[in-house]
């Protein structure tokens, strides 16, 4: 049972960190030059999209593990899945809420919305755009998830760790903790310097 602590432990915090990395373009697509202002925004957009991560690992994610582990229907296709759906979701429902919200809305000149407030196709097409976009940043927590559980040995029908080289994977667990665990404290406390 540690061992599966360990790992998902391990395995939250990398997934965390592949989501907070794919928020790198949207950093190179600012205009402004490069200077301590720009950087500890950009930093402090990092802190709280990893708070948003950890919020939909911890609340969506690990229940969703446990129901799959229990189902013996964890392997790559359902973490990647499951991955989509904790990114996805819950900005869909938010964005659904919104969208029937408002009286009228374009983009680009193009009416996203008719006068009593449903939607137009256009309107359903850029909704399915950004929830695909958000799902992607699960999705790659999702893979992530799943090669540091596989590096444990902690999927359904693989050697739980001690029964092959146990020496090279808790050096390779070790390693995947320590890198993890070091990318946090840098989340955390590079904005504040």
């Amino acid at each position: 049972m540690p061992l599966l602590a360990l790992a998902l432990a391990s395995a939250l915090l990398a997934a965390l960190v592949a989501t907070l990395l794919l928020t790198i373009p949207t950093l190179a697509q600012i205009e402004e030059p490069w200077n301590i202002v720009v950087v500890s925004e950009a930093l402090t957009f990092a802190r709280l999209t990893f708070i948003v991560a950890l919020a939909h690992a911890l609340i969506l994610g690990l229940p969703l593990f446990f129901f799959l582990r229990s189902r013996h229907r964890l392997g790559i296709a359902s973490c990647v899945l499951a991955g989509f759906l904790v990114g996805a979701v819950p900005f869909g429902v938010l964005d659904l809420i919104s969208m029937f919200g408002v009286q009228s809305a374009s983009t680009g000149g193009t009416p996203t919305t008719i006068i009593n407030g449903l939607p137009t196709l256009a309107g359903w097409i850029e909704y399915a755009y950004a929830v695909s976009f958000t799902g992607l940043f699960g999705l790659a927590g999702g893979v992530t998830f799943w090669v540091v559980m596989r590096v444990f040995g902690q999927l359904a029908g693989e050697p739980n760790g001690t029964d092959a080289q146990p020496s090279k994977v808790r050096r390779g667990s070790w390693s995947i903790v320590s890198v993890a665990v070091v990318l946090t404290c840098a989340v955390f406390l590079l904005p504040s310097l």
